[in-house]
C-alpha cells in the first residue's frame, strides 16, 4: 500500500508498511476491517517522515482504520462504504475496486483511493518556514491479498 502526493518542487510517495485487515464474504457481500499502523508510513527520507507523523499526530492517533467497510461483489468489481479514521477525525468513505480471485481460495483486491488531507482536519506538512509545502490531494494505492477459509473469513 502507498500513498502519492505532491509538493511545490517534487512528487513523494510514502510506503504503508504495517497493515492488517480482516475480510469476510458472504456471497455477493464483503465486510472489511483494516487497521494500518501510523508509524509504519514511510518515505525514506527522514524530514518527511517527521513532518507526516506531526501532521497525522501519531503519538495521540497511533493507527489509521477502515471501519464497517460493506462491498459488494459484481463479477470482478467491488464497490462500497465505511468509515476512515484518521487523525481522530471519522470520514465516511465510498470505493470501488477490482477483485481477482485466484487458485486455492486467494483473493486480491486493487485499485487507487483520492483523499484530501483537510478533510481529516491534517494541515498539510510545510518546510523551510513555508516555502515547501504538500498539496491537499493525496492518492492511495492498494494491493491487498487474502486467503479464504472454510469460515469465508480471511486475513492479509
Amino acid at each position: 500500500m502507498y500513498i502519492l502526493g505532491s509538493s511545490n518542487l517534487y512528487d513523494w510517495e510514502s510506503e504503508v508498511k504495517d497493515f492488517d485487515g480482516e475480510f469476510q464474504r458472504n456471497g455477493d457481500t464483503l465486510l472489511v476491517t483494516l487497521t494500518i499502523v501510523t508509524k509504519s508510513i514511510d518515505s525514506g527520507k527522514e524530514i518527511m517522515n517527521t513532518k507526516t507523523m506531526k501532521a497525522l499526530q501519531e503519538e495521540r492517533y497511533p493507527e489509521i482504520k477502515l471501519n464497517d467497510g460493506f462491498f459488494l461483489v459484481n463479477e470482478d468489481k467491488i464497490s462500497g462504504t465505511g468509515q476512515l479514521l484518521v487523525g481522530g477525525v471519522t470520514k465516511p468513505l465510498s470505493i470501488s475496486a477490482q477483485l481477482e480471485q485466484e487458485a486455492g481460495g486467494l483473493f486480491r483486491v486493487f485499485g487507487r483511493l483520492s483523499l484530501k488531507m483537510t478533510d481529516f482536519d491534517i494541515k498539510p506538512p510545510e518546510a523551510l518556514m513555508g516555502t515547501l509545502w504538500t498539496a491537499d490531494d493525496v492518492m492511495v494505492t492498494f494491493n491487498l491479498q487474502w486467503q479464504e477459509s472454510h469460515s469465508t473469513l480471511g486475513t492479509f
